[in-house]
Formats: C-alpha cells, sequence, structure tokens
C-alpha cells in the first residue's frame, strides 16, 4: 500500500517544556503519554493508545469501565470535573476499580476522544 504511514498509536509533537517519560501531555485536541524523556523544544513522541498507570485523584473512588477525565492543574486522573482550560473530559475508560484512598489507576486512552476544556 503506497499511502500507509504508521499504524497511528503516537504522534510527535514539539516539547513546550521539559517532559519526562510517562508525563501526560495535552496540546490542542491531543492527550498523549510522553514515551521518552525530552528537552524544552525537542521533539517528542506521545502514545495515544494504550493503556497506562496514571496518578488518581485520592478522594475520587472510580469504578471499572467508567470514563474518566484528566485535570491538567493538578495533573491527575479523577471523574466529573469541573473543566478549566486545560482540562480533559472523558478521555480515557478506568481498566479496574480504585477505592477513593487509591493514588494510581489503569485507563485506557480512548483515541481521538475526549472533550477538550
Amino acid at each position: 500500500m503506497d499511502n500507509w504511514v504508521n499504524e497511528g498509536k503516537t504522534v510527535q509533537i514539539t516539547a513546550g517544556a521539559i517532559l519526562v517519560p510517562g508525563e501526560v501531555v495535552v496540546t490542542d485536541s491531543i492527550l498523549g503519554i510522553v514515551q521518552e524523556g525530552v528537552a524544552s523544544g525537542a521533539e517528542a513522541v506521545l502514545a495515544i493508545e494504550g493503556v497506562f498507570r496514571l496518578a488518581k485523584n485520592t478522594s475520587t473512588a472510580i469504578a471499572v469501565g467508567e470514563l474518566v477525565d484528566f485535570d491538567t492543574s493538578v495533573p491527575e486522573v479523577s471523574t466529573g470535573i469541573t473543566p478549566a482550560a486545560g482540562d480533559v473530559e472523558d478521555f480515557g475508560i478506568a481498566m479496574e476499580t480504585v477505592g477513593s484512598a487509591g493514588a494510581f489507576i489503569n485507563v485506557k486512552l480512548i483515541p481521538g476522544g475526549g472533550t477538550f476544556a
């Protein structure tokens, strides 16, 4: 196939700041996970598909299968946020049930999903 480019599981961006592996990055209408650390101004690769272990709001219980939000001001996964600039609602699906005290949760990214504030 002459027009095939790649699998579409990653996207390359220019880092606006120092990025570390595993960091969640929200840019325009993309939410992705940094694959390798880079300096500000360098090209970074973000995963936009897959399941990732992400920091979770410790006052929110989340059930498996629930749509989750990302609060960029904290930064952490939660549900039912009142979105502010940069936040993303319904960007992923909880892949496990985690009580309110849990600090991390496994989330499946929804490629192209989410509502960006």
